[in-house]
């Protein structure tokens, strides 16, 4: 199971590129088109498994599999393992004790050889990887890092077709000619930038 355990406040598009798409020279609509920005950009998220925008995670596991495979992409670091111990409490596990990194479509955990990992809990969910994930806040300054940027325009062009479509359409849409375009224009998007893993 993975859990979001932050809300990132950036945008992965500026509210600066989303009016220009929807050609709005005002301010009144701002906080709306934040709204839409914001659940566009979780949707593509979703969709194609990619993190538009820094945010912390976790993974939830019910036992020591190795490697940990670690469902996002890309992921920024990996902060901190804890477990369920026997007697169902909390413990941490030593950062001597585990490494991970980058792999095609996400990240690993490994333990090292010589460790002897701790018994469970025979709850579920017993081992928890916290983690970071998601490509830099465009608008934060220190950003840019290659492996860290937003790979290419398709990622803002799916958030601003979707963003667009619903600035344009604020009410129920019967499903159209217009809206199944826009359907298929953000699929489309999304399906190229899905992370398979």
């Amino acid at each position: 199971m993975l859990l979001r355990t932050s809300n990132p406040s950036a945008l992965a598009v500026s509210l600066a590129d989303a009016k220009a798409h929807c050609r709005i020279d005002h301010g009144e609509d701002d906080a709306l088109l934040g709204q839409y920005l914001a659940a566009a950009t979780r949707l593509l998220e979703d969709m194609a498994q990619i993190f538009a925008r820094p945010i912390n995670l976790e993974l939830r596991q019910d036992d020591w599999s190795s490697p940990i495979a670690l469902p996002a992409f890309p992921v920024r670091d990996v902060t901190g393992i804890t477990y369920l111990d026997e007697d169902h409490a909390e413990q941490t596990l030593s950062s001597a004790a585990w490494y991970w990194n980058r792999v095609n479509g996400g990240a690993e955990v490994r333990f090292d050889d010589d460790v002897t990992l701790p018994d469970l809990s025979n709850r579920p969910q017993a081992v928890r990887v916290a983690f970071s994930a998601g490509f830099d806040d465009p608008e934060a300054s220190g950003s840019g890092d290659d492996a860290m940027t937003v790979p290419d325009e398709r990622v803002a062009q799916a958030i601003l077709v979707t963003v667009g479509h619903w600035y344009e359409n604020r009410e129920t849409v019967v499903i159209g000619v217009a809206s199944s375009e826009v359907a298929l224009a953000f699929d489309a998007l999304a399906r190229q930038l899905r992370v398979f893993r």
